[in-house]
């Protein structure tokens, strides 16, 4: 088990205590605007979907108009010409039920219900490159929060060590120049340790950053904790060939290069409809007010008029344009070039996924034999400095030679600790790619 100490406290009322890997995935994905985007994104599909069932309804719109009439015209009180003007006014209401139009609106019904599912899908996509990215940087921060960790084990030895010079001075067993080589490689080893405290806030922002937080959120660094367990996969687990099955079974991406075809193929089914005629049951209901008058010599009254100019239509319209046929032919050529299009596409992206997992079994390979050597030279090389600082109690070796092994176990430490992160890295990924999760 390695501590790295990381908190984050919310200011603001709610607040949120992070304290591991999980917390900062959740937090993310809590707080990720563009998830929030994919999410209105997929409002929007729902929208066209209900947009597309609105089309199966039929369709109805009123009308009036209001005006007066100036020169010749036909007389609504004598049925004659007449260059006087009136007052004329009507109402109508038009109903009109689509009965065929070449499946247009089944297609596109269709068609929307899938781009939902794929904007459905681009959420979780987006959730898991939400997670990828907090998961790389979270390692990161721990590589760099170890880097000062060790900095300031190799500050305060060389310290012990510059100590030790002093006494030794004193009863003429070391030189002053030995003694002034310390003193240099204490500064340096001050210097590293600034160093290293100035990278690893860096890190933090960088975390702090994928996390999002709020403008009225303040994120205070207490502690995180990181733990690893090697990876036990069996030979027949790790083949490219099978983990590739496997994904295709579980990660988006798969599906939704699934739905784009289909997603084409409605499109070219939309742009065959078009060659159908359009059939609509229509109905039409209209009146009018005139300045009508009756034989008393009185201007019939407005409810009358309204009741008496009705009139009904029922029938049945069909539409075919023919104009543009040759601006349909062509579309329709255009759809289908892009569907084989779209599956080369897709047969590049399903190369490009098989190769990044092949990669990445054979990192997490390297990486776990690596671990075993490095977990070994730490080992060696602590033995080595300790026999070398007794051989240094005894003036058997220089200053130079202690400070070399010194340097050497610490940096076994560092390579060991950063192998450590990439194997679990390498884990997740692979098992994201066998189960869709991390």
């Amino acid at each position: 088990m390695v501590f790295l100490f990381f908190i984050i406290n919310i200011g603001s009322i709610g607040a949120q205590n992070i304290e591991s890997l999980d917390d900062c995935i959740r937090y993310a994905k809590e707080n990720s605007l563009k998830m929030k985007n994919s999410q209105i994104d997929n409002n929007i599909a729902k929208q066209d979907v209900y947009t597309a069932w609105k089309d199966f309804l039929p369709s109805i719109n009123t009308y009036s108009s209001v005006g007066k009439h100036f020169g010749r015209s036909v007389d609504p009180k004598s049925n004659l010409y007449t260059s006087s003007s009136f007052d004329k006014s009507t109402f109508g209401m038009l109903v009109s039920i689509p009965v065929f139009d070449g499946f247009t609106r089944l297609n596109k019904l269709h068609l929307s219900k899938i781009k939902e599912e794929i904007s459905s899908l681009n959420i979780e996509l987006e959730e898991d490159k939400v997670v990828c990215d907090v998961i790389e940087n979270f390692y990161h921060c721990c590589l760099k929060n170890k880097e000062a960790e060790l900095a300031t084990a190799q500050r305060k030895l060389s310290e012990r060590y510059h100590e030790q010079m002093i006494v030794y001075v004193k009863l003429g067993l070391r030189s002053k120049s030995d003694s002034l080589e310390m003193v240099s490689r204490l500064q340096s080893d001050l210097l590293k340790e600034k160093e290293s405290s100035a990278f690893y806030l860096i890190s933090l922002l960088e975390l702090k950053e994928k996390l999002n937080p709020k403008e009225t959120d303040s994120l205070k660094i207490d502690s995180i904790s990181f733990s690893y367990e090697m990876p036990i996969f069996s030979e027949e687990e790790l083949a490219a060939t099978n983990v590739f099955q496997m994904a295709q079974k579980y990660l988006p991406q798969f599906k939704i290069m699934e739905l784009r075809e289909k997603v084409s193929g409605k499109s070219l089914s939309i742009v065959r409809g078009s060659f159908f005629p359009s059939i609509n049951a229509e109905f039409h209901l209209n009146t009018g007010y005139y300045g009508t008058i009756n034989n008393d010599g009185k201007v019939i009254s407005f409810q009358n008029q309204l009741k008496n100019n009705m009139s009904r239509f029922i029938g049945i319209n069909v539409t075919f344009s023919i104009s543009d046929v040759f601006t349909r032919a062509s579309q329709l050529r255009k759809e289908k070039l892009k569907i084989r299009q779209l599956k080369n596409e897709n047969e590049l992206l399903r190369l490009e996924l098989y190769n990044k997992i092949e990669k990445a079994i054979i990192s997490l390979q390297n990486e776990v034999e690596e671990l075993h050597q490095l977990k070994q030279q730490i080992v060696l090389t602590k033995q080595v400095l300790s026999e070398n600082e007794a051989k240094w109690d005894e003036g058997l070796i220089s200053v130079f030679e202690l400070i070399e092994k010194r340097n050497l176990y610490f940096e076994a430490q560092v390579m060991y600790y950063q192998s450590m992160l990439q194997c679990d890295l390498k884990t997740r990924i692979v098992k994201y790619y066998c189960t869709g999760n991390f």
